[in-house]
């Protein structure tokens, strides 16, 4: 049988098993939410006593009862040459949807700066007034306004 491998890439070593499609697949556990490893520490079961698992409470965990794991589930296993035309796809998969992305980012900026220009011309005249209202020193109330009207300095904190 030829080397077969986990979705991530890893050799698989043991004896796989079958789904109904004939495919080769392994079984991995599932952590338990409630018990197990939370943000690096065990925040249930401390440790493993006589066999059993103990906690930190004295009680056992109603998910697991301090086993740890919650159940399993299948994962598929590739050939070599599987998993890369997986890859190969998923890689696709990701070209396009950052091409998708990046497209629909220059549309939204380019439907923004439409918006400013007709703004803008709309507004003319008012935005002249406030013009003539700058002493240009950049203290004053209209320098600050303009200023951040055009995006080139940011509002001042409350």
């Amino acid at each position: 049988m030829e080397q077969l491998f986990s979705r991530d890439g890893t050799e698989f070593n043991g004896t796989p098993e079958f789904n109904d499609a004939g495919k080769p697949v392994r079984y991995v556990p599932i952590a338990c939410n409630r018990c197990h490893v939370i943000n690096g520490q065990r925040l249930w079961v401390m440790g493993t006593e006589n066999g059993r698992p103990y906690s930190r409470t004295g009680f056992d965990c109603w998910t697991c009862g301090n086993a740890g794991v919650r159940g399993q589930r299948k994962e598929r296993l590739y050939t070599a040459k599987e998993l890369a035309r997986v890859n190969k796809s998923a890689a696709t998969r990701e070209a396009r949807r950052a091409e998708a992305h990046r497209i629909a980012v220059e549309q939204a900026q380019a439907a923004r700066a439409a918006q400013e220009a007709e703004y803008r011309a709309q507004h003319a005249e008012f935005l002249a007034k406030i013009a003539t209202l700058c002493t240009g020193n950049g203290s004053d109330f209209w320098d600050r306004l303009v200023n951040i009207a055009e995006g080139s300095q940011a509002p001042p904190p409350l």
